[in-house]
């Protein structure tokens, strides 16, 4: 477990010291905050994707998920960043998607306060999920978990 959290880890890092003019996946804005949590964002849900692409298809839940379409779907996300609290239908959250615009904007304001890796996580999986699959039901993570735990065990619970 602890093994798999360290190369996503690895690979976001490596990821961020890349060209990003060499970067397929250079779609990164912002919106007040810096682009570096972007990117930091873009390597991690790249890295999830990355460990699913010998076996893409994840079936859970009830569900099937197909790390093929979430790649080609996040290959072309603008992902937006904010230095300011986000409302949703008058609830504070982490992060904002719009599956229609192809977007992701999330806050740096909770972005910056998740310790370490595992957290982060979990956020950009649930909005890989949500964004490439909007009918999917997440709000409680349950098929976040549910992928975070195919690929570490119960030690994404929390």
């Amino acid at each position: 477990m602890l093994n798999t959290i360290m190369a996503i880890a690895f690979m976001s890092l490596a990821a961020l010291s890349q060209d990003p003019t060499q970067d397929p996946l250079n779609s990164i804005g912002t919106r007040g905050g810096g682009s570096g949590s972007a990117a930091e964002f873009r390597s991690i849900g790249t890295s999830v994707i990355s460990y699913f692409m010998d076996s893409p298809v994840l079936s859970t839940r009830g569900a099937t998920i197909d790390f093929r379409v979430i790649q080609k779907k996040f290959s072309k996300t603008k992902i937006w960043v904010v230095d300011r609290p986000l409302f949703f239908e008058g609830h504070r959250v982490d992060a904002i998607r719009d599956s229609e615009k192809n977007e992701v904007t999330f806050s740096t304001l909770a972005w910056d306060n998740y310790t370490g890796v595992v957290f982060k996580t979990k956020l950009v999986v649930h909005e890989l999920l949500t964004l490439t699959y909007p009918k999917l039901d997440d709000r409680t993570y349950t098929f976040t978990d549910a992928v975070l735990e195919h690929m570490n065990g119960d030690a994404w619970k929390n």
